[in-house]
């Protein structure tokens, strides 16, 4: 896990604040402010501050009922997880988005979203717009679909323009989208899916370490 600064919109001037952290995650991180919080493609973790791991849930692909977790966020005491069944782009089902008690990872169901036909990749709230953004890895277009946070009945969809394929990872902050996409790279880009800037190019990175991410403030 890296700790980047998101300040400036220019590829050039992406600077990393510490060095990184081998946690053996592999799907997505989110932060409630004071623990940081991992996924796998099975299991779910929580850490302090220093990322020294304080609880697990192995059993959480279980819960939800599906082989594959994808990223998660943090919100309001709930940690909210993608998943899908998924075996390759043309072979996955039952996209839903687990939920979890952040204070003792007791399970508190899951949402179907599997009405849109999508693999569900990543996940993001926006407390701005009252929303619940969801975003897929398959999907040719990189189509962001967008949920009511009361409720999560379905709102619509947007497209980014222009668009691309293989997104593993979305979060909201500030009234703009970050996306993490394979080959590409982290991209910040408004909510309506224009504007695109590439923050952060995939060559910036290592191989294999372009999944989910989480932003913080300018980080």
């Amino acid at each position: 896990i890296y700790t980047l600064s998101l300040h400036d919109a220019l590829p050039i001037s992406w600077t990393s604040i510490d060095s990184g952290v081998d946690t053996g995650l592999t799907q997505g991180i989110a932060n409630d402010g004071t623990y940081n919080y991992g996924i796998t493609t099975a299991a779910i973790y929580k850490y302090d501050a220093d990322w020294t791991q304080i609880a697990a849930n192995t059993n959480a692909g279980v819960q939800v009922g599906v082989n594959h977790l994808g990223d998660g966020c943090v919100y309001n005491g709930v940690l909210y997880v993608a998943a899908s069944d998924w075996a390759s782009c043309g072979r996955f089902d039952n996209s839903r988005i687990g939920r979890w008690n952040t204070s003792d990872f007791s399970f508190k169901g899951y949402v179907d979203i599997s009405a849109q036909h999508f693999d569900a990749a990543g996940c993001s709230v926006d407390t701005a717009d009252g929303c619940f953004w969801v975003c897929s890895y398959c999907n040719a277009y990189g189509t962001y679909y967008k949920y009511n946070l009361s409720d999560f009945s379905y709102v619509g969809s947007i497209t980014p323009s222009p668009t691309f394929k293989y997104v593993q990872g979305i979060e909201y902050y500030g009234g703009s989208l970050f996306v993490s996409v394979l080959g590409t790279g982290i991209i910040r880009m408004n909510i309506n899916g224009r504007g695109q800037t590439t923050i952060i190019p995939s060559s910036m990175v290592n191989a294999g370490e372009l999944e989910g991410l989480d932003v913080k403030g300018d980080r």
